[in-house]
């Protein structure tokens, strides 16, 4: 069985990566987890820079796998309004008969949190320029397919839609609320994991160390500042969406030539001595511990009331549903729910 754990991004992600799914493998319930072949491609991909034929490469390398996890939260698209797209594309990439986990989190804390990532990425924008609505976003035809971190379609933002174009495309889709991931239940969903196995990751994912941490109000406020300032020089952050172009060459001058060892060692240094290493590491830590939020007069787009509905129900169902065109496998896990459809 293949699992392919496609975000949503900001829901827990990189502490999954880093001390969940990597048991799975020592506990041999899968095979191989984010093969480094595969993974490279796909962040590839994410950026934008592909072909079809690095489509194909990676469906052929998915379907030669006995059993494996690929965890990466970019396959399901930031941007609401690439969510269709990046669905095909996986179909393609991974096959039908693959099992899709899809980690949600409270839809106004997603937003939040998103938003954050960004401002965190080097895109210092007011939420009203990055949270658009349809006729809005409609009218920027500049935004990226994939991997866009520039806009947010708001009313384009729907769990409900978001299952649903799962659930047309591919076997079995579990989701998961953030909050219920600790009691490891969704992974009794999917493998057959003993109870001292389960012990063993609730363990490693209850004393994990935070993951990139939000900024606080107060390094929020400090990066609007120095943002003002640097717009009065007439000169902006560089971030990453516009090292994107720098980071694919870099990758494959490297590959073609060899990596340099100098410029290895500038490369780790300079992601030690960032912005964001100054915010999260010290202004978080020593300074005021105030949460930012996003603004009360902000749209959160047409779905909000139908999401947090839905997040509801999902926490009321022990944050975990399964949904399943086998009858024989539905009979069986406790877990599971009938499918869904939703209209589009």
């Amino acid at each position: 069985m293949k699992v392919i754990h496609i975000g949503l991004p900001k829901t827990a992600t990189t502490t999954l990566q880093c001390y969940t799914f990597p048991q799975l493998q020592r506990f041999r319930l899968i095979s191989q987890y984010n093969p480094a072949s595969i993974l490279s491609a796909l962040k590839r991909i994410n950026r934008g820079y592909f072909n079809e034929k690095d489509v194909l490469e990676i469906r052929e390398k998915v379907d030669s796998l006995d059993s494996a996890l690929i965890s990466l939260e970019g396959l399901v698209g930031t941007d609401p309004q690439t969510w269709l797209k990046q669905s095909e594309r996986n179909l393609r990439m991974f096959g039908a008969d693959s099992l899709v986990l899809i980690t949600l989190r409270e839809p106004k804390e997603y937003l939040r949190s998103v938003y954050q990532q960004v401002v965190h990425q080097g895109h210092v924008v007011h939420p009203n320029y990055f949270f658009l609505n349809d006729l809005e976003y409609s009218r920027c035809g500049f935004l990226p397919e994939v991997g866009n971190i520039l806009a947010f379609n708001v009313d384009e933002f729907s769990y409900e839609k978001l299952i649903s174009m799962y659930q047309v495309r591919f076997a079995t889709v579990v989701v998961v609320a953030m909050e219920a991931l600790k009691e490891m239940d969704y992974l009794e969903a999917i493998f057959k994991i003993s109870a001292d196995q389960k012990k063993i990751l609730k363990h490693h994912f209850l004393t994990s160390k935070p993951q990139n941490e939000s900024y606080s109000k107060f390094s929020m406020t400090l990066t609007f500042i120095r943002e003002q300032i640097f717009r009065g020089l007439g000169a902006k952050t560089m971030g990453s969406e516009d090292q994107k172009l720098e980071l694919f060459l870099d990758e494959d001058r490297a590959v073609a030539a060899g990596k340099n060892f100098i410029s290895r060692i500038f490369r780790h240094m300079y992601k030690r001595l960032t912005w964001r290493k100054l915010m999260q590491k010290v202004v978080n830590k020593w300074g005021p511990k105030a949460r930012w939020e996003l603004p009360c007069d902000l749209y959160l787009g047409c779905h909000m009331e139908r999401n947090s509905m839905y997040y509801s129900a999902l926490m009321r169902d022990g944050g975990v549903r399964v949904f399943t065109g086998c009858s024989h496998v539905q009979a069986s896990n406790p877990f599971l729910r009938p499918v869904e459809t939703h209209a589009t």
